[in-house]
């Protein structure tokens, strides 16, 4: 047994955390860096800075470019240029988690392409009509791609649903799942965030030209599905074996962060068929959509949840914890309820008014949260807030780290980063 107190071991762990090896191992990993979409690193380069300066790259990396702690400090840009021959538009591009790959839909041609940034090599090629959705999810154990892609086969009859399954080393790929022209109203969710995750996927089906459509959740693994509970102004989002999402509770319609396991659904799954799909989601009953943690979101202690304003909801890995999410809600604030009447504004009612006043602003605020997941130890789930502040719609939060443009019949791809070795002034 170890008898050793606290302070005789307070100096041997000062000398492990402040080895350089252990920091350049970590400004190295892959893991840390895909989390950050940082570009690939110069192994060479890094080599030669200190302990301490790549300590603040760390932490540099971690803050990101989008934030407000670093008010005097310079932005610079790594880029890389992906030409792309015959394609006159500018193709619609989605970055994959890690901005190292990159698939894009060009709607002229009908089809979809996915490039790897780095060394603007070609891995994938298919067709794909006008009218065509994706979404990709990124297989963390390995360089695998599943593509979630829903099309329409013919306006009377479907939407086909289908995964494919891409080895980006290789460029070699298979269908896994398929799902031919179940209903013209079915496709992949558009309020989805993350529409697809391991062996899920989220949906939707629209009943009527109304807004009366039904969320469902896919095992496409197992062909089963979940139909879920509707909800006003909801956003939803998977991770693995959970469903993130935000929504409006019923009065006094506050907005709400959920996270749900799946295994939460065990009782409620339901045959997957193609047939007469929109009879089986009427026959079944949606059941009452569980929440392993929820949070009412409010900032300064009042509520969220004007209807006024979209709800923004974003989920990514955490660098720092392997197996975290970052979670951020951007919603309006509620209205606050009227205070007593001063005496200019009982006047003011006396007075006939010639011009309508104009509804007073909406406040937005932008809440970020960590969320730990159950471990096999026992320990529960964990959401915590990290930070709330007030922005307007036209603040430049969530600022993406790697951007896309198009120009010159090229896709330029650009990685934002803090200028590094930063000034001392700008290390916090």
């Amino acid at each position: 047994m170890c008898t050793r107190s606290w302070p005789s071991l307070r100096k041997p762990l000062r000398r492990v955390t402040l080895s350089k090896q252990l920091w350049l191992s970590l400004v190295q990993d892959s893991s840390f860096r895909d989390a950050l979409e940082l570009p690939p690193p110069d192994r060479e380069k890094l080599e030669n800075h200190s302990t301490e300066e790549l300590i603040d790259f760390v932490k540099s990396a971690v803050v990101g470019p989008g934030s407000f702690d670093y008010p005097s400090a310079t932005i610079t840009h790594t880029s890389y240029k992906i030409p792309l021959h015959n394609v006159a538009n500018n193709p619609d591009a989605q970055l994959f988690i890690g901005a190292r790959y990159i698939l894009l839909q060009n709607i002229a041609r009908e089809e979809l392409y996915i490039y790897d940034v780095w060394s603007a090599r070609r891995i994938w090629q298919r067709g794909a009509q006008a009218g065509t959705i994706c979404q990709v999810d990124l297989l963390s154990s390995a360089a695998i791609a599943r593509v979630l892609i829903t099309q329409p086969v013919d306006y009377l009859k479907g939407r086909r649903v289908h995964i494919d399954e891409i080895d980006l080393i290789t460029g070699v790929w298979r269908q896994v799942f398929e799902l031919g022209s179940a209903t013209r109203n079915f496709g992949i969710s558009r309020l989805a965030t993350s529409a697809i995750s391991g062996d899920f996927f989220l949906c939707s089906m629209l009943f009527s030209p109304a807004y009366d459509a039904k969320f469902i959740l896919v095992n496409w693994r197992a062909s089963t599905f979940v139909a879920l509970q509707n909800r006003w102004n909801s956003v939803l989002g998977l991770i693995p074996g959970y469903i993130v999402s935000t929504y409006e509770s019923p009065p006094p319609h506050q907005q709400v962060l959920a996270v749900t396991a799946l295994d939460d659904f065990s009782n409620h799954w339901q045959p997957l068929t193609e047939l007469n799909l929109e009879a089986q989601l009427r026959m079944y009953p949606h059941p009452a959509t569980p929440s392993t943690v929820l949070e009412r979101l409010e900032y300064n202690n009042h509520p969220l949840g004007s209807r006024s304003v979209d709800v923004h909801l974003t989920v990514t890995p955490s660098a720092l914890h392997c197996g975290a999410y970052n979670i951020s809600v951007q919603a309006g604030e509620s209205p606050r309820p009227p205070g007593p009447p001063t005496l200019i504004g009982k006047i003011g009612n006396l007075v006939p008014v010639r011009r309508p006043r104009p509804p007073p602003p909406v406040h937005e605020a932008l809440l970020s949260y960590k969320f730990t997941p159950a471990s096999s130890h026992g320990r529960g789930c964990e959401l915590r807030l990290v930070s709330a502040q007030r922005v307007s719609n036209t603040t430049q939060t969530g600022s993406p780290r790697a951007t896309t443009r198009f120009s010159g019949g090229s896709l330029i791809v650009s990685y934002r980063q803090w200028e590094w070795p930063p000034r001392r002034a700008d290390v916090i």
